[in-house]
Parts: C-alpha cells; sequence; structure tokens
C-alpha cells in the first residue's frame, strides 16, 4: 500500500492480527487500487477512517495464541516449499541431461 507521499507500512505489535485483518478488510482497500494508477493510494486520514471492528487487546491476545502455531505451520510449509522448488530447479536439467539417474 503506498501513501501520497511514499511508501508506507502498517505496523502493529499483534502481526497475525493485523495481517488477518487486513486479509478481512481487503474490500475496503480495492477501491483505492482501481483509479487507474499503477499503485494505490491512501491517505492517513482515510485509514484512519476505514470502519473495521477493534475488539479490546485481552481477545486480540487471545487470536493470536490461537493462531500462533497455525501460521508457524504455514511458515514452516512456506519455507519448505522454496526449498523444493530450489532443488527441483537444481535437479531437473541434470535429469533431463542423465547426468544423475535413480537407481530401481
Amino acid at each position: 500500500m503506498w501513501t501520497g507521499r511514499g511508501i508506507a507500512a502498517l505496523n502493529y505489535k499483534y502481526h497475525s492480527y493485523l495481517y488477518y485483518l487486513m486479509l478481512k478488510n481487503q474490500f475496503q482497500f480495492d477501491k483505492y487500487n482501481k483509479d487507474g494508477t499503477t499503485f494505490g493510494s491512501i491517505n492517513k486520514d482515510t485509514l484512519n477512517g476505514l470502519r473495521i471492528i477493534n475488539p479490546p487487546e485481552n481477545i486480540i491476545q487471545q487470536f493470536e495464541e490461537k493462531v500462533k502455531s497455525m501460521d508457524n505451520q504455514i511458515r514452516d510449509y512456506y519455507d519448505e516449499n522454496l526449498w523444493l522448488e530450489k532443488t527441483k530447479k537444481f535437479l531437473f536439467p541434470l535429469l533431463m541431461n542423465r547426468q544423475v539417474t535413480f537407481k530401481n
């Protein structure tokens, strides 16, 4: 997401909550990406004016605890997938050129 003066990032001590909040409210941001620009833009006042649910901090903490293991597993699978993709790109040409083979 871009602001009118450059790149900006949202940061919050509850990373998972912020991620899922943004994902759930993506439709509110989509309209700022449809103005024919390369990158959508939103200013601070518009961002602060978005209607979102703001639960008490203890509820957010409970949410973080519930999704922590799931998010860690997603990251682990993502990292493993990157490693597998890299390995495939390395091995495939070797297999095609018969530089390596499998034993039966």
